[in-house]
């Protein structure tokens, strides 16, 4: 049961406001819409089913909720997993088949953001503005709100949405829940798990160890983490404590929490990048194959406390902390054929054999002090102060190469180079963004002619620094050999430079290593009018962001030392809830009429402005080396603006039964996307080497603004039950389209084969990267003496999976299918036993490159997971 602090009633549910100081309260609306001026005191599970149809249903705003019960009968592990089952939602998955970032409605993660009780967070991310979901444990929260529309009150940087991870409040009475499970990756029942002692990594690099001006020497660097093994991996582990009770008469409510995840995954692909400028009409310039297998484990853990004091009948505080970090521990092993170099025949060429260990570690620290005060019978006032603290880390990231061939000699007979000892990295990539926010917002109520009137104003400051850091080492095969240097293992490698590096000072003079700094202060105002049919809010919010970079990079050397940016954004809203239900009123047991309108269907109406803003990562001149691309920075990237509309009808039948149907339209100006570059595209419109513009140098991915984009959809939802059966469904159609400029190789006289071939720009019309047409769930629940069981099945339709710069040459990956099942066993009132098993159909992630005849360029296949575990609820 969640405590509710005394609240005067209000025509609006608390959801009206994403980032209110009493997240996760319930209040009894019923009510309000009678007595509106009746201090109401309760209590609701807003966990549970029904207490999230209830919230749903009250909020002024257009919102899905995930609760606590549901999670917990699912096969999701993260936050990023629960987003999955949210209409209008879909995930990105890394290497090793972990969901890890959400799209809304098919606008990329950078333009949603996301909050932990009402509140912004700074990111652990190392090229992300917003929380990675895939972070947080999935029981570690009481539910999961997903807005699909602003009001004055809520920060504007979401044109996508807003998820908010509600965390769990002390309950009414005292409790103590125990949750465990076990399992395993079916990859490991086919293959071994490549692994590394990552004990011996060193968390610093010799520079930060010994300082500036230090040389580093070969015994600096562990050999160890590039020494790999194969074994069968220990099971799956995770738990969860949940402790709390309310105490001198229910005035002071404390809660515990904690979680802890140690996750192993597998996966094995095969990716052919573009890593060569196209031919005449824009043949594909694809000269390489990897093959690569992929191993991690990933440890999640998750501490969160809070304790709330309700002093009397009008005002109330709240202390909030939580801590949450992952460790996603990776080994990568890949052979990369080429498709160019040396090869005659089908099974020749050059063959390159690296093997990469690295760890990611991730924390954020967070803690944020609440009041709520009711100043008279018509003045509230509700204050935050929040700081937060979130880390990320790549300590000793090591990679080792080698390389062969496989050559077509005389007759035809193929031959095999020996295996001979190629470069070797050391990088060491660690970032820490700290925030300092007050919230403060103030609001006026009173009736009028029967009808709610209320006037609210207030506003937000935010300090955000974020320091950079990244330095590597590179060393050079010692030549032993006429050949080179044959490779056995990395004990018995031999380095040029005293079996040093090439460089012992380090390279930390670069534009990877700075300090930025974003301030941003806002100002709101709103009115809001409620009768007993519609509910009105419109109001207009003031944004300014100021956003400064200082990097160690040398400016007599090269560019991208220091830069400011200054903007100023005014974003109006307006919303409208209607109830449609019948309004003559029923007869109560005393024979009077009961005029309170019936509220089972309403409509919707939003429209809100709101921008995107780009990352400070995103605004540097950084340049990094991530996966199968280098990355980097844009300060002259633009912050995108959208107009954003949604109607929606929701039906309410009763019990858990829900109808929903709406649509959505957003006018999207100077969008972002990630844009590949080839070695001779403009980097930087800054002069270099005699061109008028800086060269990409190499292949390298970058955050571009396009022309205007458009994109809406349609969005239906059902649950229903029949008796013991229920039923859950909902699609998504989702349609957007951006236009543009686009390099394409043609003849300079089209009619002339013999003319010069040149580079022109074509305008190219496309949807948006990681738009899925498509999008649909469907969920079957059963439930009879004690058992429960589900089955469910999410599909993704075909989306964009990387955006090139050239004309017709991006990578689209194609629609896939997730299906889950679970079954739970109550013994007693106290105890469960559970099963559940995810990606039962093994999903393949398959990227085509669409010329013509479909050419498939990556293919990743994730296996199927299963668990088994048990819950202990030994509360009152």
């Amino acid at each position: 049961m969640l405590p509710v602090a005394t609240v005067v009633a209000q025509g609006a549910s608390r959801l009206d406001t994403a980032r209110r100081p009493d997240a996760g309260r319930v209040v009894d609306t019923a009510r309000r819409d009678s007595l509106p001026e009746v201090t109401v005191r309760g209590y609701r599970d807003g966990g549970s089913v029904s207490g999230a149809i209830r919230l749903q249903k009250a909020s002024g705003l257009i919102v899905d909720i995930i609760p606590e019960e549901s999670i917990q009968r699912s096969t999701d592990l993260s936050i990023a997993d629960v987003t999955r089952r949210i209409n209008g939602l879909s995930v990105t998955t890394d290497n090793s088949g972990q969901a890890s970032h959400t799209i809304i409605r098919g606008m990329d993660p950078k333009y949603n953001y996301t909050l932990i009780d009402g509140i912004k967070m700074p990111s652990p991310g190392d090229r992300s503005r917003y929380i990675p979901l895939s972070i947080f444990p999935a029981d570690m929260v009481q539910r999961v709100e997903v807005y699909k529309s602003l009001t004055p009150a809520m920060e504007g940087d979401a044109i996508g949405g807003v998820v908010n991870m509600v965390l769990r409040n002390a309950p009414e009475s005292p409790l103590l829940k125990v949750r465990f499970s076990g399992g395993y990756n079916q990859t490991f029942f086919d293959r071994s798990y490549l692994g590394f002692d990552q004990t011996v990594v060193s968390h610093k690099s010799p520079y930060e160890l010994h300082g500036p001006g230090y040389y580093a020497t070969g015994g600096d660097f562990s050999k160890a983490n590039l020494s790999f093994n194969s074994r069968r991996p220990l099971p799956d582990a995770l738990g969860s404590v949940v402790w709390g009770r309310r105490f001198f008469g229910g005035r002071l409510g404390v809660l515990v929490a904690g979680e802890y995840q140690n996750i192993k995954r597998g996966s094995s692909n095969i990716f052919i990048p573009q890593n060569n400028e196209p031919g005449l009409n824009n043949t594909p310039g694809l000269t390489d194959l990897y093959r690569s297998n992929y191993s991690a484990t990933l440890i999640r853990e998750g501490l969160h406390g809070k304790i709330d004091h309700v002093f009397n009948p009008r005002n109330s505080v709240g202390l909030y902390t939580f801590y949450v970090s992952q460790q996603d521990i990776e080994t990568r092993s890949r052979v990369d054929t080429s498709l160019s170099l040396g090869r005659t025949v089908p099974g020749t060429g050059r063959i390159t054999v690296s093997d990469r260990s690295r760890e990611h570690l991730q924390h954020i620290y967070g803690t944020s002090l609440r009041g709520e005060h009711e100043l008279g019978p018509a003045f509230s006032f509700r204050w935050v102060g929040s700081w937060a603290v979130a880390k990320g880390l790549y300590p000793d990231w090591s990679e080792l190469s080698a390389g062969t061939a496989r050559l077509e000699g005389p007759g035809g007979v193929i031959t095999q180079t020996p295996l001979l000892l190629g470069g070797m990295s050391r990088s060491w990539l660690s970032n820490r963004e700290r925030d300092w926010s007050v919230y403060g917002d103030w609001d006026y109520h009173r009736v009028v002619s029967g009808h709610r009137l209320s006037v609210a104003f207030g506003g937000m400051y935010r300090d955000k620094r974020r320091d950079n850091f990244y330095n590597s080492y590179d060393f050079q095969p010692a030549v032993t050999t006429n050949q080179g240097q044959p490779f056995t293992d990395v004990y018995h490698a031999e380095w040029t430079n005293g079996d040093g590096p090439l460089n012992p000072l380090g390279s930390v003079a670069n534009p990877n290593t700075y300090v930025a700094h974003e301030y941003i202060g806002a100002g709101y105002v709103s009115a809001s009018w409620k009768g007993r049919r519609a509910e009105w809010l419109a109001g207009l919010r003031y944004e300014d962001t100021r956003q400064s970079f200082v990097s160690s990079v040398d400016p007599t050397v090269t560019y991208g030392k220091e830069g400011s940016i200054h903007y100023h954004d005014y974003l109006p809203s307006a919303s409208l809830k209607y109830r449609l239900g019948d309004s003559r009123g029923s007869r109560d047991s005393r024979g009077s009429r009961d005029s309170r309108v019936d509220s089972r269907q309403l409509l919707r109406a939003s429209w809100y402005r709101s921008i995107s803003r780009p990352a400070l990562y995103d605004v540097t001149f950084y340049s990094i080396g991530y996966e199968d691309y280098r990355e980097a920075g844009n300060p002259f990237l633009r912050r995108s603006h959208a107009d954003n509309f949604d109607l929606r009808y929701e039906w309410y039948p009763g019990g858990l039964d829900l109808l929903q149907g709406g649509v959505f339209y957003k006018h999207i100006t100077d969008p972002y996307e990630r844009t590949l570059l080839n070695a001779n595209d403009e980097l930087y419109p800054l002069p270099s080497q005699g061109l008028s513009y800086t060269q990409a140098g190499e292949l390298t991915a970058q955050m571009r603004n396009a022309g205007p984009a458009n994109d809406y959809g349609v969005e239906v939802g059902l649950s229903h039950y029949f008796g013991r059966l229920g039923v859950q469904a909902n699609y998504t159609y989702t349609y957007s389209r951006i236009v543009q400029q686009a390099k394409f190789k043609t003849r300079q006289d089209v009619n002339d084969p013999s003319s010069e071939i040149v580079t022109v720009s074509r305008s190219e019309s496309r949807p948006l990267q990681g738009q899925s047409p498509h999008l649909a769930s469907l969920g079957l629940l059963y439930q009879q003496s004690g058992w429960s069981g589900r089955v469910s099945a999410i599909y993704t339709g075909r989306r964009i999976y990387s955006v090139s710069g050239w004309y017709g040459l991006e990578y689209w990956q194609r629609g896939y299918t997730v299906l889950d099942a679970s079954v739970e066993k109550s013994i007693g009132r106290r105890v469960k036993v559970f099963a559940k098993a995810s990606n039962l159909f093994s999903v393949n992630t398959t990227v085509d490159l669409l010329r013509g005849d479909r050419i498939m360029v990556m293919k990743q296949v994730d296996r199927a997971v299963y668990y088994v575990g048990g819950q202990w609820d030994l509360g009152k």
